[in-house]
């Protein structure tokens, strides 16, 4: 049976489904986007949010430490695997939902449980779908939140030089909320600075809210956000199409993702050390043929390549 506020979310597959609701987009519209599994997803194994779960089960198993432990352990290795992998739109008509609400002067922003550390990564992969957020130009927020994860819980050996100040980011029009806490608190305290950025624009407060999130944990937290500013509020929660996982795939997939980086690694360093030889060559004449300056220019090439030609 449907909770209260599970009945007031209205389950969607595509973008469109929310310009045929009753929801009103004008200027003073504000729309909240989540990234993963909202916008694009891993069309791989490796990189899915699924794949970021069953990775956090295993470290779980084998350290005995809680889950928000074992997001932060495998953080690292997440931020890797969006650096690498290739991501394709879970719509691709959401380019015309953003054109549109642009058009009545509605304000998108990205709401995301990403951590800040992969903010430049995350928005290189939107732009490489054309997916831009608003920058609100001038709003500068950041905000650190105390996380006391050891209480009543194993602590792991790992977790020992780990910073506990959960950092929240605003960035390229993207709330990077951190998945250790809740999307609606983190909202909560941006939001005042946004009234504050609206008024100082000369800009009337935001008359009603609208959140698209593949997850109905996060549109619940934000409602209660909503209630207490006293807007209206209309969650979307999109249906992604269902794939069958594979672990042993996503790791095999990820093996291969690392050996492909390293490859990438090694022809950097060579075509840097191209380059540096290049540059020091053209400080030295072609003319010289006598043994002690042809001795002093092996030695200069010595010094760059490590060895003789």
């Amino acid at each position: 049976m449907l909770s209260s506020d599970e009945k007031k979310i209205l389950r969607i597959r595509k973008f469109e489904e929310i310009l045929n609701s009753n929801f009103k987009i004008d200027e003073n519209t504000l729309i909240l986007v989540d990234i993963d599994d909202t916008v694009f997803s891993s069309p791989s194994h490796y990189g899915a949010c699924v794949d970021f779960g069953r990775q956090m089960y295993e470290m779980v198993k084998k350290t005995g430490c809680t889950f928000q432990q074992a997001k932060i352990l495998i953080t690292p290795d997440w931020i890797r695997s969006q650096s690498t992998i290739k991501t394709k739109l879970v719509d691709d008509a959401i380019h015309t939902f953003f054109t549109y609400a642009r058009e009545q002067g509605a304000t998108i922003i990205g709401l995301t449980a990403r951590q800040p550390a992969i903010a430049e990564v995350t928005y290189k992969q939107l732009t490489k779908h054309k997916i831009y957020f608003d920058k609100l130009e001038n709003l500068i927020y950041s905000q650190k939140y105390s996380k006391n994860l050891h209480s009543n819980e194993v602590l792991c050996k790992e977790m020992k030089h780990l910073n506990h100040e959960i950092e929240v980011l605003f960035y390229e029009g993207i709330l990077f909320c951190h998945d250790l806490n809740k999307k609606g608190e983190v909202f909560d305290h941006f939001y005042e600075k946004l009234l504050a950025y609206r008024k100082s624009n000369n800009l009337k407060p935001f008359e009603r809210w609208g959140f698209i999130d593949d997850a109905e944990h996060n549109l619940v937290s934000v409602k209660s956000t909503a209630a207490k500013h006293s807007v209206d509020y209309f969650a979307y929660h999109i249906q992604s199409s269902p794939y069958l996982y594979d672990a042993k795939e996503a790791r095999a997939q990820e093996k291969i993702s690392k050996i492909e980086e390293e490859k990438g690694k090694e022809s950097h360093h060579t075509r840097r050390k191209s380059i540096d030889l290049g540059q020091y060559r053209s400080l030295i004449p072609s003319y010289i043929h006598d043994g002690s300056k042809l001795e002093r220019r092996k030695s200069m090439e010595l010094l760059v390549t490590g060895k003789h030609r």
